[in-house]
């Protein structure tokens, strides 16, 4: 179907041109117990977005940012992408279903590894143990992919 060879058209045709990150925030009140993964208050919020532009180059990006609150705690990262595209393939930018499929089955699995190494790394710096975010088989985060903001909880 036109759909499937679409997203084979992305994966052949994208560049990963840039990959870092936008935020990395850790903060504790001293006062409070230190937060851990096997708190049950520690449930991570993620959320996708995504920019297109055609001119003067065909490109896109998708930030995917993971947040963990608690009353006394926040941690906040966000990864972004960025992928080029040769001209003759701009027109799969305009194909909202074939590049959803495309950042939910390549970039968000591509980024999720980031996320949890910043993830792990900062807890451990902040809260003196790491919060440990489960390995995620592919298609377990998915999102509704426009020029909008996605949550995933």
């Amino acid at each position: 179907n036109q759909a499937t060879e679409n997203v084979l058209r992305l994966v052949r045709a994208t560049e990963l041109l840039e990959l870092t990150f936008t935020e990395l925030t850790a903060r504790r009140d001293l006062e409070s117990p230190a937060l851990s993964s096997e708190a049950e208050e520690v449930a991570p919020t993620f959320a996708l977005r995504m920019q297109a532009t055609i001119d003067p180059e065909p490109r896109f990006r998708v930030f995917l940012r993971c947040e963990i609150s608690g009353s006394q705690e926040c941690v906040a990262v966000e990864v972004v992408a960025e992928y080029g595209l040769p001209a003759e393939d701009a027109d799969l930018l305009l194909d909202q279903e074939s590049l959803s499929s495309y950042i939910n089955e390549v970039s968000v699995m591509m980024m999720v590894p980031y996320v949890r190494q910043a993830l792990a790394d900062m807890t451990q710096r902040v809260f003196a143990a790491p919060v440990l975010m489960p390995v995620m088989p592919r298609g377990a985060l998915r999102f509704r992919i426009d020029e909008r903001e996605s949550t995933h909880q």
